[in-house]
């Protein structure tokens, strides 16, 4: 199992398109405004999404949906005043 410490640690191949597509992308969406997570810096954490969808306990790769459920939630909401 890659999660927690080792998925910030593993280097696993990035072989589940859809789902490192679907989370990344519900992060951009779900972080704008707060962090902006398509910069050089912010991507250098990807291989942390490929990790997790890599991960057969979490069952990412197959349900894609999954993934980017949880990744919704991992930025705070931007309260527009």
């Amino acid at each position: 199992m890659v999660v927690a410490d080792g998925a910030w640690k593993a280097r696993k191949s990035p072989k589940q398109p859809a789902c490192e597509k679907r989370v990344h992308n519900a992060l951009v969406k779900r972080c704008r405004g707060w962090a902006d997570v398509i910069t050089s810096y912010a991507l250098q954490f990807h291989q942390v999404v490929v990790n997790l969808c890599a991960d057969r306990d979490l069952t990412w790769g197959k349900h894609p949906a999954l993934g980017e459920t949880v990744a919704a939630h991992a930025c705070p909401g931007v309260v527009v005043v």
